[in-house]
């Protein structure tokens, strides 16, 4: 299982592995997720076919950017990260909210509009841990609401909190001798399961709006 130690790991071997970029910025991120799951059990993802919405979360962290030339870039974040997927039906809705520490590595190439300025086209993996849970339940009668945390361990069944999968990004960078600034949109496809044993595995998607500014440091 990926622990938080882990993730922080993989971040200084990311920033190790791209040193020789001779321009490297790095700032922050901050960002609007729009998120659902889906589920390996046919039976119950066919049940939610109709009532899943997407839960509403943010995300924000740290954001580092290279390039060496104008048409590849790379990127590594990591970040806080809001999931999860809302259900509603008639007697009741319901808000499944989960919290990730994230890490992302993008590279991308990058289509010159005009001098500094950039539409960017990217891809990459995330790896993700699973740090916090809720599920919420709104009576549609009463408007009685209902909070649990999750457990992610009981005598019974254990989730699996390692998360990883593919990011797919289109964006706007600007990008000169001092600064860079820019905002995208990605989706992440989750590929692996939370499922452990005697529980329905599901996996995340996650459509997201992201902000980011950044300083230039070094030559």
């Amino acid at each position: 299982m990926l622990s938080v130690k882990k993730l922080l790991l993989l971040v200084i071997m990311l920033l190790v592995a791209y040193k020789s970029y001779s321009q490297f910025y790095i700032g922050g991120r901050v960002g609007a997720n729009f998120s659902t799951i889906t589920y390996d059990n046919k039976n119950i993802q066919s049940s939610f076919k109709n009532d899943r919405k997407l839960q509403q979360g943010v995300n924000a962290g740290l954001s580092i950017l290279f390039s060496q030339n104008e048409v590849l870039f790379f990127n590594a974040d990591i970040f806080f990260s809001q999931k999860g997927m809302k259900v509603s039906q008639y007697s009741s809705d319901g808000q499944n909210r989960y919290g990730y520490l994230q890490v992302e590595s993008l590279g991308r190439y990058a289509a010159n509009l005009k001098k500094n300025n950039y539409l960017t086209f990217g891809i990459g993996p995330y790896f993700s841990f699973w740090t916090t849970g809720s599920y919420v339940t709104i009576d549609n009668a009463t408007g009685l609401k209902t909070k649990s945390k999750i457990e992610f361990e009981t005598p019974d069944f254990k989730y699996n909190r390692f998360d990883g999968g593919i990011v797919f990004a289109i964006g706007y960078l600007f990008k000169n001798d001092c600064k860079a600034w820019g905002m995208d949109i990605k989706y992440e496809v989750g590929m692996v399961s939370n499922a452990g044993e005697n529980v329905d595995g599901s996996k995340n998607r996650v459509l997201s709006v992201n902000l980011y500014y950044l300083f230039k440091f070094g030559k």
